[in-house]
């Protein structure tokens, strides 16, 4: 797995009895082990509430995050998104927002310690570029959705992706292969993926 990446979105999955699901456990192990190991990338959580939830997925990955010791200056949640290609798109425009964000604050930091010349250099780098490359990217999902997740990323077209997998409980699997074969057959049919 490729070590400090930029960001992390951790999309979402249902929840049982407002509690993460075995497949969001996997999830969350896997992304957390990644923060421990990597304390300069940040993480982004994707979903929504569902319709027997009580909560926001990411409300409920938030809080399992600050359990495992995980500050919450590197989460970021993002709690509008429905299904898949919602969570993707709302969360790297969430990175989006947070990069500019960053930027900013590093640059007030940076024109209170600098000399005038550096401050020309920071203004200059707000005009002409925001970063030096192009931050990268990981898309942490369990293995039969990964596929439509980097598709849905690289529509967006906007960072360098890496697919992150968590597994899936086996027995879970011919229900999520097969709802993700639909899926994927009704999205080419429309034009979608």
């Amino acid at each position: 797995m490729e070590k400090n990446l930029d960001y992390v979105l951790v999309i979402g999955c249902e929840l049982v009895d407002n509690s993460p699901s075995e497949t969001l456990r996997n999830r969350l192990d896997l992304a957390e082990q990644y923060a421990k190991d990597n304390p300069s990338t940040r993480f982004v959580l994707v979903g929504g509430r569902g319709r027997l939830s009580a909560s926001a997925e990411s409300s409920v990955m938030f809080h399992d995050f600050l359990r495992n010791g995980i500050s919450s200056d590197r989460l970021l949640m993002e709690f509008y998104s429905k299904n898949t290609k919602e969570k993707v798109q709302y969360g790297l425009r969430s990175i989006a927002h947070w990069k500019e964000e960053l930027l900013l604050q590093d640059e007030e930091i940076q024109r209170e310690r600098g000399t005038d010349e550096e401050k020309l250099l920071l203004s200059d780098r707000r005009c002409f570029g925001r970063e030096d490359r192009i931050p990268r990217v990981g898309i942490l999902s369990s293995q039969y959705q990964l596929y439509h997740c980097i598709r849905f990323a690289e529509a967006e077209n906007a960072y360098s992706y890496v697919s992150m997998r968590a597994d899936t409980p086996p027995y879970l699997l011919p229900h999520y292969y097969t709802r993700e074969a639909i899926s994927l057959l009704i999205g080419r049919l429309l034009h979608q993926v």
